[in-house]
């Protein structure tokens, strides 16, 4: 500390050219401060091994600094658009095609997550706030306003620079296209950096973004190096910061429609000298003052509603900064002056273009910081201020803090001396570095492409960000999951969806079920502590009638006897009896972690343990409650058929524990909602379209009142929103129901029944006959045209035959299904028995299926009634055969006869009228007859075709393969494959699609989700070749950056096609990132590294292992050497000496390498390891297994 003292300024070093991005947090006289950033240096030679020997070297090195070239490029890493840290080089990225991206948004498991969201114009950050688009620090903005947007209203940096008699100015990363200015965006996981380089002002200017993980604060650092470039010193005069921040308190919806009325309430606090704490309201100090704020805390002073009680605003944003390691200090904390009044610096230039009041009426920043600043009633600025004078090769680096504090009292007693300790920048921008990298190290992959295996962990990241990161509490013994860090996908293009992220310990935020459960699917494949615990989940949302809420919540912890328990651990774990009486109160009703912490905090509970041995004795005493909430006035008819997959995910690494969870599992409840799907008598209605008659189904889903009633009455109980059954008494009351649940295998049993009975009038497709389409949302008119699907179909075929498979494995066992459900069965049965028309057939099972309906609206019985294996076997092997009669129907509406179509209408041609009409006085009517109609091909009917052809019969999946690919759907041009071919001349009806320009959104684009689910299939089929055929264009990591428009690591939703009429934006890709495509990635990811049933049972029912990957030989680097992460934790290595395609091939030798010990090895021979070392393996006993072809 003494000898630091003793230095001058230091001589900010950049490593390379313009370098790896550590390297200017090291200086000359690093050695002597080495010890405040011992603890960042150990994580950042962890994680960045290359860049630190650079760094090592550096230090090393006695030789004073040449300033870099003028004409340096950054450092090349993995390819020419990558450097040596991995991050995507976006050069000139303010001319590029523009595109929006975001920082994840994660604060790790004990820390406070900031949403931020950027775009590659002006300086990048386009928006960022806490929790939703309510919490907004800059406000959220969609991103065609973003784009306009960002360079004003955004992140600034204004320079007066004065050279000798010579002074200039200048705004980096302002002007687009300015001469001289060469600039350049890098993209890592967890943080983004901006660099310019002008040689008119020689000036290099950099400025990195990431957010703070590990804290008890939610914050974004930005830090701003500039660096003298010049042969001549230079005196600097720097306002930098944010022209417009957002006080606490204001929502969306108010600052775009009354933004100006609501600057009445905006208020800046703490900036007078006397405060000290919480804001004095009658100082008028901190309204008009003189001096620029240190440490600004911004808030609205009241709350906006118009009511009559009145609430003060005690959370509030804040923004504090200081220049990064000088003993120079602009005040006593240290702390760099912040104007808070955006007149002060733009003066009459109310566009925020020009800083007038800087520029031309201050003769210098001292100047500058005199002028009266308003901090009330009006939207205010954050713009740091500080003046250096830079020998050539010098440097000066701004770090700045923007986050949101609980209170003022948080932000000075506890915030900002945080930010003020030494090496804090240093050490958190390691640690978000190293967050991402602990988060997606279970895909890690070595293979002669980096650019796949860096693909693979930007593809995790993305996909636990919905599907959520599962974290086991509770200890080593029956651990409870808790996924964290998911959130619905909301951001600047998706601007329609009102994300949440929690600002607390282990955040979380709800999302769709469709989405999580896909995103979920490959959880047991990393991470195989989970077992079955995704598949009870989804299969416990699922209602009686077969359908599920559209929104999933994490699951909360609930003790097992509350009252009792909750006094017992609350005494155990707290100091003293106000806070044991507070933890018990709080512990006696269910919880999440990060809700309970924060309440407990509010409450003022003084702990005597850590927070994780706190958090992990509530949660080993708790039980978990799955919870959701329906949110939509109708149901997808696709939203089920991801089930499955998580039940065959579990059976690929639990193949011995499959009879357990099915059949003697503890059994799982029903959810239950208002929402209830109409008969038919009261959906389908006569309208009148384009001057003629016809029917519609329209509202077709209500909120059942009975229903209302029943779940407002339980809403304060743990199982609230699980459906009741009756006990013998036949009473109603809370005294003789109870929740009613069945085993796993009932409730499989169940959905394929239900969705059995939902076949078309034309026997072919399932009936979209919920208000909702499948998963083409943008379909959303079909189920009005009384549509239906046959992805559906498939699915429910794929459902019949794993189900016929699972029961012949177990001979013995049948199931136990609810007696409202076998007359169900029996009504479904008949009907298949019978010689029925198609309409006979459908109206009969209709009928069944209303009366079942009926049946369980409120109440299950509770009878049951049990079909033996060899009836399951019977019933299953009748809906197969009717199920694969739809399929070959269907495809005499294909064009080419062998490629399935995806959606059929059933128009009305005779009806009858029923008694009544709807609340619109349209009458609702009966079906006599239906005619069929066919829509054009779209990609998800093969797709789900293929899935449905038997493995081993190649020349059928192959002739659908070579179908699409001579089809319409393949878009030659782009050489990938769109979401359909052309819809011209079909009706609006239909859906929004219909309002799309070709090749834009889902009209006739390129939709990486469905692409990659084809791809996903070709590999599942066995099509090796034609699958790598497929990724070479249509995987994004060989995607030409210069079209695609962003980072190959990243999947845009969908890729404008060569249908689009303008081909300059053909290959560009847009809706990033959170989409369907990382979950499908990520099992062909699994599928190509461990094969699809990597643990088996042999043929004496033992487990073995069988590591089967699909590997090209072209993946094998030159030593002949592929590796990866196996079960998230063991690194697998196979050695393919003669580069054989590993499909073409089976293992000879197998080493295991023990995890305890390293020396320890076992070797055996032949393709499979068998038991014990198979389970050892499970268990992640073994640190290493080399596989020998």
């Amino acid at each position: 500390e003494k000898e630091r003292k003793k230095m001058a300024k230091p001589k900010y070093e950049v490593i390379g050219d313009e370098g790896p991005r550590h390297g200017y947090w090291r200086t000359k006289a690093a050695a002597a401060t080495v010890a405040a950033v011992a603890f960042a240096s150990v994580l950042f030679v962890a994680s960045h091994p290359q860049q630190a020997q650079q760094e090592a070297a550096l230090l090393s090195s006695s030789s004073s600094r040449t300033p870099p070239s003028k004409t340096s490029s950054v450092t090349k890493g993995i390819s020419k658009d990558f450097d040596v840290d991995g991050r995507f080089i976006l050069k000139n990225f303010d001319s590029r095609k523009p595109f929006a991206s975001f920082l994840p948004g994660i604060g790790g498991e004990w820390g406070m997550p900031m949403w931020s969201f950027y775009v590659n114009r002006g300086q990048g950050i386009a928006a960022f706030g806490v929790e939703n688009k309510d919490g907004p620090l800059l406000e959220f903005l969609p991103a065609n306003k973003a784009y306009q947007l960002a360079s004003m209203s955004g992140f600034r940096t204004m320079l007066r620079l004065t050279r000798g008699e010579k002074v200039t100015t200048a705004q980096p990363f302002f002007e687009p296209g300015e001469k001289g200015a060469a600039r350049t965006m890098l993209i890592g996981m967890n943080e983004l950096e901006l660099i310019e380089r002008n040689d008119v002002t020689d000036i290099d200017s950099r400025v990195l973004y990431y957010t703070v993980p590990g804290e008890e604060f939610p914050a974004l650092v930005r830090r701003v190096t500039l660096e003298n470039l010049g042969d001549d010193d230079v005196n600097i005069e720097v306002v930098d910061g944010l022209a417009r921040l957002e006080p606490f308190g204001v929502n969306a919806g108010f600052l775009a429609s009354m933004g100006r009325t609501l600057e009445g309430w905006m208020r800046v606090y703490n900036c007078a000298a006397s405060t000290d704490g919480e804001p004095f309201e009658g100082d008028k100090k901190d309204v008009a003052y003189e001096e620029a704020c240190l440490k600004p805390y911004y808030k609205l002073s009241a709350s906006t509603a118009d009511s009559a009680q009145v609430e003060m605003i005690i959370e509030g944003n804040f923004a504090v900064a200081y220049v990064e390691g000088e003993d120079i200090l602009e005040s006593e904390e240290g702390l760099l002056p912040i104007i808070v009044d955006p007149d002060a610096v733009f003066g009459e230039d109310t566009t925020m273009r020009t800083p007038f009041q800087f520029w031309e009426k201050t003769k210098s920043v001292t100047e500058l910081l005199k002028v009266n600043e308003l901090k009330a009633s009006k939207t205010p600025s954050a713009f740091a201020v500080v003046e250096r004078t830079l020998r050539p090769g010098e440097s000066v680096t701004l770090v700045e803090v923007y986050g949101h504090a609980l209170s003022q009292t948080q932000l000075n007693r506890d915030i900002i001396p945080k930010i003020m300790e030494e090496g804090f920048a240093a050490k958190k921008y390691v640690a978000a570095v190293d967050l991402v990298n602990r988060l997606t190290s279970a895909v890690e992959s070595s293979t002669s492409n980096a650019l796949f295996d860096a693909f693979s962990k930007q593809m995790l990241l993305d996909n636990l960000l919905r599907g959520g990161y599962p974290e086991f509490l509770g200890g080593e013994q029956e651990p409870r999951v808790y996924h964290t860090f998911s959130r619905i996908h909301g951001d600047l293009e998706r601007d329609y969806n009102n994300f949440q992220i929690d600002a607390s310990y282990f955040s979380q935020g709800s999302g769709n079920y469709r989405d999580v459960n896909q995103n979920r699917r490959v959880d047991v494949y990393l991470f195989p502590k989970l077992k079955d615990f995704n598949l009870r989940q989804f299969l416990t949302l699922k209602q009686a009638d077969g359908y599920n809420p559209l929104t999933v919540t994490t699951a909360v912890f609930l003790l097992r006897s509350p009252a009792e328990s909750s006094k017992t651990l609350a005494t155990a774990l707290t100091r003293d009896e106000a806070s044991a009486k507070a933890l018990a109160s709080l512990l006696e009703r269910p919880f999440r972690p990060g809700q309970l912490f924060t309440d407990a905090n509010d409450a003022g509970v003084n702990f005597t343990v850590t927070p994780k041995k706190f958090l992990d004795t509530v949660a080993a005493s708790a039980t978990q409650v799955f919870t959701a909430n329906y949110t939509h006035e109708g149901f997808w008819a696709d939203h089920w058929t991801y089930d499955l997959d998580q039940v065959e995910s579990f059976e690929a690494i639990y193949p011995d524990a499959l009879e357990f969870a099915m059949f003697d599992a503890e059994k799982i409840p029903f959810y239950m909602s208002a929402g209830t799907v109409q008969p038919r008598d009261f959906k389908y209605v006569e309208v009148t379209v384009d001057g003629e008659l016809t029917v519609r189904q329209y509202n077709a889903v209500y909120d059942d009142p009975d229903k209302a009633g029943q779940l407002d009455d339980r809403i304060t109980k743990p199982d609230g929103w699980f459906e009741l059954a009756l006990d013998e008494s036949g009473f109603t009351d809370e005294d003789h129901t109870y929740v009613y649940a069945v085993s796993p295998i009932s409730k499989l049993f169940l959905l394929c029944v239900t969705k059995f009975a939902l076949l078309d009038p034309s026997g072919m497709g399932i009936e979209m006959e919920a208000n909702k389409p499948g998963w083409n949302d943008a379909m959303n008119g079909l189920p009005g045209l009384l549509g239906s699907g046959m992805p559906e179909t498939c699915e429910t075929l794929r459902l019949a035959r794993w189900l016929s498979a699972t029961f012949a494995k177990f001979p013995k066992r049948g199931v136990a299904i609810p007696v409202e459900l076998g007359d169900l069965v029996d009504a479904l049965v008949d009907a298949l028995d019978d010689s029925l028309t198609d309409f006979q057939y459908w109206n009969i099972t209709a009928t069944a299926r209303e009366t079942y309906r009926y049946a369980v609206r409120l109440f299950f019985s509770g009878e049951e009634t049990t079909l033996s294996n060899d009836e399951v076997l019977e019933i299953l092997a009748k809906f197969e055969a009717k199920l694969e009669d739809g399929i070959k129907k269907s495809l005499a509406f294909s064009p080419d006869g062998v490629i399935m179509p995806t959606y059929f209408a059933h128009s009305v041609v005779e009806w009858e009228y029923a008694s009544y009409e709807s609340y619109l006085h349209q009458p609702f009517v009966r079906a006599l007859k239906f005619e069929p109609r066919v829509f054009p091909l779209f990609l998800e009917g093969p797709v789900r075709q293929l899935k449905t052809v038997k493995r081993d019969d190649g020349v059928t999946l192959a002739k659908i393969h070579d179908a699409v690919k001579a089809s319409k759907l393949y878009d030659e041009p782009l050489g990938q494959y769109k979401i359909c071919e052309s819809l011209e001349g079909q009706p609006f009806e239909m859906g929004r699609m219909m309002a799309f320009t070709p090749g834009w959104l889902e009209n006739e684009s390129i939709w990486l989700h469905m692409s990659f689910k084809f791809y996903l299939e070709l590999l599942r089929g066995g099509l090796y070749d034609q699958f790598w055929l497929a990724m070479a264009t249509g995987a994004p990591y060989n995607m030409k950056v210069e079209t695609y428009g962003r980072s190959p690591l990243e999947c845009g939703s969908f890729i404008v096609s060569s249908a689009y009429p303008d081909d300059n934006m053909w290959g560009s890709s847009f809706l990033a990132r959170l989409s369907g495509s990382t979950a499908e990635f990520l099992s062909m990811f699994v599928l190509l590294m461990a094969g699809a049933q990597p643990f088996r049972l042999s043929a004496a029912n033992t487990l073995e292992l069988a590591l089967q990957p699909a590997l090209p030989k072209f993946l094998f680097k030159k030593d002949g050497t592929a590796s990866f992460k196996f079960l998230g934790a063991v690194d697998v290595t196979y050695h393919n000496p003669g580069l054989l395609d590993t499909w073409t091939t089976l293992p000879v030798k197998t080493v295991l390498t023990k995890a305890t010990d390293g020396n320890e090895k076992t070797t055996l021979s032949g393709p499979a390891i068998p038991m014990p070392f198979s389970q050892e393996v499970r268990d992640l006993k073994y640190q290493q297994i080399d596989v020998y072809f």
